[in-house]
């Protein structure tokens, strides 16, 4: 996702900035800060035995 590798280009210290094919900036995620989401739990699957 979006927020997934904006919080990896931080962490090796780059500034995230999507860009065009021609360079051009198309958004600057330096001051865009994400709302922690839950990631969601795990279900277990119905498991269907045959008899």
């Amino acid at each position: 996702s979006t927020q997934q590798l904006v919080e990896l280009i931080r962490n090796v210290g780059r500034k995230p900035i999507e860009r065009d094919t021609l360079y051009h900036v198309v958004t600057d995620y330096s001051d865009i800060f994400f709302e922690d989401t839950k990631k969601p739990n795990n279900y277990k699957l119905p498991v269907v035995s045959n008899v």
